[in-house]
């Protein structure tokens, strides 16, 4: 019979609390490889105390090399952007208030003057009663994000304008031939504007038909899609037409348009010949009209 039947008691319940520390810290060292990786801030602010703690990726983020554990709360406002600052503030009220979530984006200066883009998250712990105890969150760099997303928009924008600009009718297609985009060219060729054609199959925008038999001619863009290559309008003395007589062709999308290998989509660029046509024609006519005169001349001369 066990002489102390506690003691097995006792025994499973030391070992159950150190697998319990040992699981913790190998949590706690997973979140720390995790948040170096990321480079990822980690803060903890005492409310009650109103005491803010924060790991050496915090101050680093906002450009504090040496290690602060306990600090003023305030200390970030001195690094903040002047036009960041009230928001922020608002953000972090809120937050606390338990009107939202703590989950805002602000720019702060550097010691060395330059600008930071910041992300920041958290949540805050209250007692029984709804009293605010803690907030904890974590920030981290978007600066290089925010600044390719610029570059990206003021590229897209000079694309924009620049399509928009040119004479010639452009429609950008999706992967399945529906329309994406139409430039004011291809609106005017077409009879679509941009919003009715949106999200439309090509084939109901721009239908091609040889102007001299009005058969239908293949769509490039489907051809374009179908093989992923370039596809144009086999070589004719005749023209092709939308709504007006009109040459086009067909590229493959930018290589920033293809992801991962997959075809993304196709651009349709074409141009109006109405006015080259006419003037084909009446030079044409000019041409026989003269030589029908030169001929009867010939023929009077002769008599």
């Amino acid at each position: 019979m066990d002489e102390n039947p506690g003691a097995g008691q006792t025994f499973q319940d030391i070992t159950a609390r150190v697998a319990e520390r040992l699981a913790l810290s190998e949590a706690n060292e997973r979140l720390t490889l995790a948040t170096d990786s990321g480079r990822i801030g980690i803060f903890e602010w005492d409310l009650v105390r109103n005491v803010l703690r924060c790991d050496p990726w915090m101050n680093r983020l906002h450009g504090i090399e040496h290690t602060v554990l306990d600090q003023d709360p305030n200390f970030w406002t001195e690094h903040f952007h002047p036009e960041d600052r009230h928001r922020f503030l608002n953000a972090m009220q809120d937050a606390i208030d338990g009107h939202s979530l703590y989950d805002t984006e602000f720019r702060i200066l550097w010691p060395d003057g330059s600008i930071r883009n910041l992300r920041a998250a958290g949540q805050v712990t209250t007692d029984a009663h709804g009293k605010p105890l803690r907030m904890i969150g974590c920030h981290w760099d978007v600066t290089e994000a925010r600044r390719l997303t610029a570059e990206l928009a003021q590229q897209n924008e000079l694309l924009r304008v620049t399509l928009r600009s040119i004479g010639d009718g452009v429609i950008t297609t999706d992967a399945q031939a529906n329309v994406v985009w139409l430039n004011s060219v291809a609106e005017r060729m077409t009879g679509w504007s941009n919003e009715e054609a949106l999200v439309k199959p090509i084939a109901s925008i721009f239908n091609i038909v040889n102007y001299v038999t009005r058969k239908p001619v293949e769509n490039p863009i489907l051809s374009c899609i179908a093989t992923g290559a370039v596809a144009s309008l086999p070589p004719t003395p005749s023209c092709f037409r939308a709504t007006a007589p009109a040459s086009a062709s067909t590229t493959p999308p930018p290589l920033s348009a293809v992801k991962q290998g997959e075809l993304l989509g196709a651009v349709l660029v074409f141009h109006d010949v109405t006015e080259q046509r006419r003037l084909f024609y009446e030079t044409t006519r000019m041409a026989k009209v003269e030589l029908k005169l030169k001929d009867d001349f010939l023929s009077r001369v002769s008599h």
